[in-house]
């Protein structure tokens, strides 16, 4: 009987075994703590499909895949920028050089030049005298030299110019000026001598186009209206290039007469348009200027009066104490003018008289004496107004007087 009983409970117990593997696990299972939340399985992932297969195409500006086949997940795959396959025949184009900071504080101070304000009168010493003068910024027109390389070399890349023949660089004008043999007692094509302004002939110089400097010869606060000279000697003219008596209207045209000169045209036709905008023409007055050359209580000559805009001084205006300068045409530092880098290139004869002292040039006179029909009269290094000289001369300077009107 008791065999018959472990004999049963062997059987139970192999039985209770194979339910146990049947059920996939030989060890019991891990009682859960109370709280313990359930962690539910995970289902297997899905098989990941195979990566399509593209060609990694760089793009020029962030170096990203541009192929449109790119998910994303092989390479970082560009955005924004339109895909673009090099082209093998077509030539790498170098880097632009980063601008010097040399470079940069020039144009800077180039660009505070042009920005002065103008039409507003204020008091500086002469360039001559140790006196006290009103001055006023008005117009424009080319004066200083570039003498920045780098600026230059710039500029001599760019053929483009408006309709004065500016070029236009950093939001400023500037004007290309390849040096000629103006000067009259040099050799024509001489290339083995400097012009009478120390610039070397066939060479290629570029200036700055700036705000005129001019001389407020008188101010009337009633009017507001200004006489003006230009500080400088800024251009480089002849009075008129023929040199024989012309016919006109029944009259007989000495070379030196103003009203059918060259200077004179240049001045209303091109100097006009080229140096004042709109505005500011606006403020300028034609004028009534006598032609009719007075030299103390002397007058030489019948031309008739012009209405001008823009003309050059006579000698009667040069020696008018109320203006400033001296009241005879002896010398002196009154009438003293130096031109501008641009006039000199140009050709305008300088000299230096004086250590310390800045070069003075020759320049224009309105009006001839009739016993020198075909001369004209200049202001000397000196200060001297009653030098003839021819009028066809290159290398005579010019100086220019406006009257306007300006708020101050």
């Amino acid at each position: 009987m008791r065999l018959k009983k472990y004999f049963l409970c062997a059987i139970i117990m192999l039985f209770a075994t194979f339910a146990l593997v049947a059920c996939g696990g030989d060890e019991p299972d891990t009682p859960v703590e109370p709280g313990t939340p359930n962690t539910p399985v995970e289902p297997d992932k899905p098989d990941q499909p195979e990566q399509p297969k593209h060609e990694h195409t760089a793009c020029p500006e962030c170096g990203k895949c541009t192929d449109p086949e790119c998910d994303g997940r092989s390479s970082e795959k560009c955005k924004g920028h339109t895909s673009v396959t090099p082209d093998p025949d077509k030539p790498v184009e170098p880097e632009k050089p980063t601008d010097s900071p040399e470079y940069i504080k020039y144009i800077d101070d180039l660009k505070e030049i042009v920005n002065v304000e103008r039409g507003k009168i204020f008091e500086r010493y002469g360039d001559f005298t140790d006196e006290l003068e009103n001055y006023l910024y008005y117009g424009e027109y080319p004066g200083r030299e570039v003498t920045n390389k780098e600026l230059t070399d710039k500029l001599s890349l760019i053929e483009e110019t408006n309709e004065f023949g500016y070029i236009e660089l950093e939001g400023l004008y500037f004007v290309k000026v390849v040096i000629e043999n103006t000067y009259d007692s040099l050799e024509i094509g001489n290339t083995e001598f400097e012009n009478s302004t120390k610039y070397k002939i066939g060479t290629t110089h570029f200036f700055l186009v700036e705000p005129i400097l001019w001389r407020v010869l008188t101010y009337n606060p009633n009017t507001n209206q200004a006489f003006l000279v230009s500080n400088n000697i800024i251009e480089a003219k002849i009075f008129v290039d023929e040199v024989n008596n012309r016919f006109i209207d029944g009259r007989v045209i000495y070379p030196s007469n103003y009203e059918y000169s060259d200077i004179r045209k240049w001045c209303n036709d091109v100097f006009y348009n080229q140096a004042f905008n709109n505005d500011e023409r606006k403020n300028i007055q034609l004028s009534t200027i006598s032609n009719k050359f007075k030299t103390y209580n002397y007058e030489y000559n019948d031309d008739r009066d012009t209405e001008d805009y823009v003309f050059i001084p006579s000698f009667k205006e040069l020696t008018t104490s109320v203006y400033g300068f001296e009241n005879t045409g002896i010398s002196s530092y009154s009438r003293f003018s130096s031109p501008s880098n641009y006039a000199s290139a140009k050709g305008v004869y300088t000299s230096s008289l004086e250590d310390g002292i800045p070069d003075s040039g020759l320049y224009l006179i309105r009006g001839g004496a009739e016993f020198l029909k075909s001369y004209i009269y200049f202001v000397k290094f000196d200060g001297y107004a009653l030098s003839p000289y021819y009028v066809n001369s290159p290398s005579t300077g010019v100086r220019l007087c406006v009257k306007v009107t300006i708020e101050n």
